[in-house]
């Protein structure tokens, strides 16, 4: 079973998982925009959002009126998967 924790974020538990190892070093790759080899933060979040957040099931368009939660959501994540 993969590993996971639960965070709460703005009153809202969120289940996070690992995808693997594997995953995380290939999404540093599929980030990079392919002339100026800069993240591209909308598809890093995506991705975050649908392979590390288990539950709820979110997208960035959820955080419309609240980019706060959203960024700490994401900083979660990354702790989370920097963690292990």
């Amino acid at each position: 079973m993969a590993k996971q924790e639960k965070v709460t974020i703005g009153g809202t538990e969120y289940t996070l998982q690992h995808p693997g190892a594997r995953w995380y070093v290939s999404l540093q790759d599929r980030i990079r925009d392919p002339r100026s080899g800069l993240k591209m933060n909308e598809k890093y979040y995506d991705e975050m959002l649908e392979n590390v957040v288990a539950d709820p099931v979110v997208e960035i368009d959820d955080f419309d009126d609240n980019t706060k939660d959203l960024g700490e959501l994401i900083s979660e994540c990354e702790s989370f998967l920097n963690a292990g």
